[in-house]
Parts: C-alpha cells; sequence; structure tokens
C-alpha cells in the first residue's frame, strides 16, 4: 500500500511538470503574423545589382493582397541598418498597386560596399520586408593638393603645396601645437593645442575657423595627447585619460570612460569601435583598449609589453599594432576583434617614431635612422630614405609618390624607383603633411 501511494505521488508531479512544459513551451512560441504576406511579381531591382555613382535603382513591382496596401516605403541601408539615401515613401491605399518608381546613387561621398534595398509594405497593422542587394562602386577618389605645417619664429604656418612643389602661405595657427588632422570628407582641418591652446577646426575652402573646443589647462601639463579624424568626426585624447569626440560642426558626440595614471597616446577608428593606446604611468606595460562606438564604454583590453607607437587599420575587424619594446627594437602584431588576439608578425632592429598605412598592403615606418617601407603579407622590411630627423611621412597612391617631413626639407620620393625626384626647403621646422582628396 506504501509503494503505491510513492508511485501515486510519483505520476502526479510527472503529470504536473509535464504540463507546465507544454505550456512554456507554447507561452515561448514566436505570435505569428495575423496577416498574410503579400504576393510580388518583380520585374526590378534585380536579385543581386552592381552600380556606380550616379547609377539608377529602378523599381518595377506589382504587389497584390486581400487587403488595402497602407503604405510602401523603400531605404537603402549599410551593414549597420543605417539609411544612407533619402528614402521614398508612397501611400497605395489598394490591394492590388503597380510600383514604379527608382532611386538615384548621386551621393558623391557614399563608400563602395554592399548596400541593401528595403521594400517595406505595411499591410493590416502588420509590416513586411523584401531585400535587394546592391554592390556598390564609389565614385573615384581624386587627389586635390597638399597641406605642410610649419613652424615659423613666432607662429605656426599652414602652406597650401602645388603639383610643382611651389608653396603658398595661407593659414596661421596657434604657436602652441600638438598636432594637425585633415577630413577631405569634410573639408576641415583640425589642430589641437599642446598645452592650453584649444582643438580648433578651419574649412579647407577658404581657411575660416569653424569652431573650437577648450578643455581645462594646467600648465605645464599636456592639454591633449592624441588626434585622429574619421567619418565626420575627430576624437582627441586628453590630460584626465579620456577620448572626446566631436562631430564635424563642433557637437561632442564622443566621451569614453575615464581611465587614471596615463595618457591616450595614439588612436584608431574602426567599425563602431574606437582603438587607443594608453600608456600607463611608472610601468613597463601599455594597454591596448578598444571602446564601443558611440557609447564610450570598453569593449576589450589587454596588456602589451613596451609602448605602443601607431595603430592602423588593415581589413575590418584586423589591425596593426606597432610597439617599441627597447631602445634598440620594436615589433609589429596583428590585433583581431571581437576575439581580442594579439599576434607578432616580426620583430624590427630599430624603435619607431611614427607609422603611416600607404595602402591596404603597404605600411611606412619612420626610425631615428630614416624611413621604411613595411609590407605584411611578405614581412619585408625595406629601407628607403637614410636620413635623420624624419618628423612626418605621406604617401599618394595614384603615382606612387611619398611625401616626406625633415627638418626645414620636403621631400619627394618615389616608390617604384626609390629615388628622391624633389626637394624644397622651408624658413622653418615642417612638422607635418596632410594629403586632401575629394573625400
Amino acid at each position: 500500500m506504501h509503494s503505491y501511494r510513492l508511485y501515486f505521488c510519483l505520476y502526479m508531479r510527472y503529470l504536473s511538470f509535464l504540463s507546465l512544459v507544454i505550456l512554456l513551451g507554447q507561452a515561448c512560441k514566436p505570435e505569428a503574423k495575423s496577416v498574410v504576406a503579400p504576393v510580388l511579381t518583380v520585374v526590378s531591382p534585380a536579385l543581386t545589382n552592381a552600380l556606380s555613382f550616379q547609377d539608377t535603382l529602378f523599381f518595377d513591382i506589382d504587389i497584390a493582397h486581400e487587403l488595402k496596401i497602407e503604405y510602401a516605403k523603400i531605404t537603402v541601408i549599410n551593414n549597420n541598418q543605417v539609411p544612407v539615401l533619402p528614402a521614398i515613401i508612397l501611400y497605395p491605399q489598394s490591394n492590388n498597386y503597380h510600383l514604379v518608381t527608382s532611386l538615384v546613387f548621386d551621393d558623391f561621398y557614399l563608400e563602395s560596399g554592399v548596400y541593401s534595398a528595403c521594400l517595406t509594405l505595411g499591410i493590416g497593422g502588420e509590416v513586411f520586408n523584401f531585400w535587394y542587394p546592391v554592390n556598390y562602386e564609389a565614385s573615384p577618389d581624386v587627389f586635390e593638393g597638399i597641406l605642410a605645417v610649419v613652424r615659423m619664429p613666432n607662429s605656426i604656418g599652414v602652406y597650401s603645396v602645388a603639383e610643382n612643389n611651389l608653396a603658398e602661405h595661407v593659414l596661421n595657427v596657434d604657436a602652441d601645437y600638438l598636432a594637425s588632422t585633415v577630413s577631405s570628407y569634410d573639408k576641415i582641418l583640425y589642430c589641437a593645442g599642446n598645452v592650453v591652446a584649444p582643438l580648433r577646426a578651419y574649412h579647407l575652402t577658404d581657411f575660416r575657423e569653424l569652431w573650437s573646443a577648450a578643455a581645462a589647462s594646467s600648465p605645464p601639463l599636456p592639454l591633449f595627447t592624441s588626434l585622429v579624424s574619421g567619418h565626420k568626426i575627430v576624437f582627441v585624447g586628453q590630460r584626465g585619460a579620456n577620448i572626446q569626440g566631436y562631430s564635424n560642426t563642433g557637437q561632442s558626440i564622443f566621451q569614453s570612460v575615464q581611465f587614471t595614471n596615463g595618457y591616450f597616446t595614439c588612436l584608431a577608428e574602426g567599425e563602431n569601435v574606437l582603438l587607443s593606446g594608453f600608456d600607463e604611468f611608472n610601468s613597463a606595460f601599455d594597454k591596448l583598449v578598444v571602446f564601443n562606438f558611440p557609447g564610450g564604454t570598453v569593449f576589450r583590453s589587454l596588456q602589451i609589453a613596451g609602448s605602443i607607437k601607431g595603430i592602423e587599420r588593415e581589413g575590418q575587424n584586423s589591425y596593426l599594432v606597432f610597439v617599441n619594446h627597447n631602445d634598440n627594437g620594436s615589433a609589429v602584431y596583428r590585433y583581431t576583434l571581437p576575439e581580442n588576439n594579439l599576434i607578432l608578425l616580426r620583430n624590427l632592429p630599430f624603435i619607431i617614431k611614427k607609422d603611416l598605412k600607404g595602402s591596404d598592403n603597404l605600411f611606412f615606418l619612420v626610425s631615428p635612422e630614416g624611413l621604411h617601407w613595411y609590407t605584411p603579407a611578405s614581412g619585408s622590411v625595406v629601407s628607403l630614405l637614410e636620413e635623420t630627423d624624419i618628423v612626418d611621412v605621406t604617401y599618394r597612391v595614384d603615382n606612387q609618390n611619398v611625401y616626406i617631413a625633415r627638418s626645414n626639407q620636403f621631400i619627394t620620393m618615389n616608390l617604384a624607383t626609390q629615388q628622391v625626384i624633389d626637394a624644397q626647403s622651408f624658413q622653418g621646422e615642417l612638422l607635418s603633411i596632410h594629403l586632401l582628396y575629394t573625400r
């Protein structure tokens, strides 16, 4: 009798458990749409579409449904689900609708890539989406000119350098100078002060000042510690061990979490992230810190033995990190996201003062001994110019010219021949060289 009661109790518990599982299963089922999907007869666009700048994407679609089609919306979005062209919104208010319209890819600054044309239909309170991939080829990025920043006896001058290397003075900026960067897309020159001068933005057409942003100065401590421009944004590392981001109109749109006991010394923009090198005081290690953008929280972080001198984007989620290990050598690492992996590519027999990405598989490294050309695919390092006191370098892809700032000299070297083809002297110390493009 006792065992019968035990079996009965166990059986009832099993039934209760089974009922709970069934109820939970029903509760977790996705709610089905109460309206059936419309029937589409598509003439265009195709399943895949290849377009270039100023090409037109045509829509010729018959839409049929038992209910009225309340609206039809066409948007073109990027991989981050952000619209890149103005949307088209139509209000058919009928059961059968012949949709005929078109979208022109006329944004000169739209970059090459894969986009999605989305047709959204609103019917009976439900939303239906239909996707059409677009492989887009942007207009060529055309070279427009060169800017050289020169320290004069009583000021910092900005010069426009023509194709024949003749220089024209266009602007004076704060003598308290840390660094400058250019956004060809926004047609802006950004200059950051060192100890007291603010971050200033100048328009590249007429060189008027657009806006400035100051931080609390405390001489002789640095005001800003790093500077880089991205797409419609400029980032500055600040003395307070944080990074601030400003839009091209001067609005504060990014602020990283604050660190302590160090400075952010180099920055690199990625896909929804900002990479940075953090130089921690009195430590043999630097930190590679990846911030979420635009949130500003830490996404990934790792310690690296040595001093991080530069971060360059190599691919969509791949970056090269240049690190000085001691007074005699350095190394190149490949860093990947989201894995947070750091792989040694090769050791170098010199310390790095500055790095530059010339193209996807071409990087330039400045050492105290001169200029070097590094190719990650083969791992080769070629000495291009044995000159001391090189402070900046930049590269023009279309003619393979390398522009070098050394003391008061503006040097032009051709990479194909590895020969110096021109050298011009300024009455001052060259600080930076910037190339200007159409975007």
